[in-house]
């Protein structure tokens, strides 16, 4: 039986690792996946970049990271998790508006790879920019984009339940404003919090899939986590699964293909995020998506060394996963 704590540092890692492997595909048509990598696509393996020697993340796994810090932040201090996790959020956009490395600090900001810029969208960008802290009462912006949703399992790592699934709304609602792009992080934020707590993820899926459905603007996720459920479970090929899923653009698209690549392949990790990886669509993301979920399942130790490896800041993402999963219950 795998520990919470690992059950945390596995869904962290194993995002980052999702992350590495959909990013260099990411919105790049299957058709011209297939020509560069074959007919059984991008392949279950990390690929170093020449510069450094590591595979590299994205700007999703930055973001959860930051959200990661800004959690445990709020516990150490008795911040308001919101207010710390956007304060952390203004510290990733100091990275990514040519900040100078801050080696003296122990956090974040210590590490040159979150200065680099990894395609973050131009909806967080604006949002931080604007000076305001979006919330669910005061909305933002209209946008339901997967980013907003993409970076929240740290919710459900150091809450419980309900409590996990209010603060990854209200963490997405910090910079995305439609009602269907936070409860889709709510309901990923919850569907992390039940894996953490030894929910099988079959009956952790259809639970926070009921759940949602009661909640008013729920029905559009729910309806999403319905179909992966349903999808999950016929004879069809992942990728024509995938397409009927959505190109994960939005965030109750991009949870669905996670949590359909998740529930397919749940005892292997390197075909969930491979499978996630190989669609047309915003690949980084879902294959992110995918990974954290069942790196929540299998726990830290399930996690191929070769994969975490060839994984940048891998021993500094360990690390974090140890550190919020110490705090499980504190918020």
């Amino acid at each position: 039986m795998n520990s919470s704590a690992s059950r945390v540092t596995g869904s962290l890692l194993g995002g980052a690792i999702g992350d590495a492997l959909g990013y260099p595909v990411k919105f790049t048509s299957l058709e011209e996946i297939e020509r560069r990598y074959g007919t059984n696509g991008v392949p279950a393996c990390l690929v170093p970049n020449p510069h450094t020697g590591f595979a590299c993340f994205s700007d999703t796994t930055q973001l959860t990271l930051f959200t990661t810090e800004g959690l445990i932040y709020a516990v150490k201090t008795g911040m308001n998790p919101v207010k710390s996790v956007y304060r952390s959020y203004l510290q990733w956009l100091y990275t990514q508006d040519g900040g100078l490395v801050q080696s003296a600090s122990t956090g974040l900001l210590a590490h040159h790879e979150m200065y680099v810029t990894r395609a973050p969208t131009a909806t967080t960008l604006a949002a931080l920019h604007s000076g305001t802290m979006g919330s669910i009462d005061m909305r933002i912006n209209t946008s339901k984009a997967a980013d907003g949703m993409m970076r929240t399992a740290p919710a459900g790592y150091i809450a419980e339940h309900d409590s996990a699934r209010i603060l990854g709304e209200r963490i997405a609602a910090l910079t995305h404003g439609h009602p269907d792009g936070y409860r889709a992080a709510g309901a990923f934020s919850a569907l992390i919090s039940y894996l953490i707590d030894g929910t099988a993820l079959w009956d952790a899926a259809t639970t926070v899939r009921d759940e949602t459905a009661k909640l008013s603007w729920g029905t559009e996720t729910a309806a999403k986590l319905s179909d992966a459920i349903d999808l999950a479970e016929k004879d069809i090929p992942d990728a024509d699964a995938i397409s009927q899923l959505g190109t994960g653009k939005t965030a109750e698209r991009a949870l669905s293909v996670g949590l359909f690549c998740g529930l397919r392949h749940e005892d292997n990790f390197p075909e969930t995020v491979r499978a996630a990886a190989n669609h047309g669509g915003d690949s980084s993301v879902t294959a992110s998506v995918a990974g954290q979920i069942v790196g929540a399942c299998i726990g830290r130790e399930a996690i191929p060394a070769e994969l975490t490896e060839r994984l940048e800041l891998s021993a500094m993402i360990n690390d974090y996963g140890m550190q919020i999963g110490s705090l499980r219950g504190c918020l």
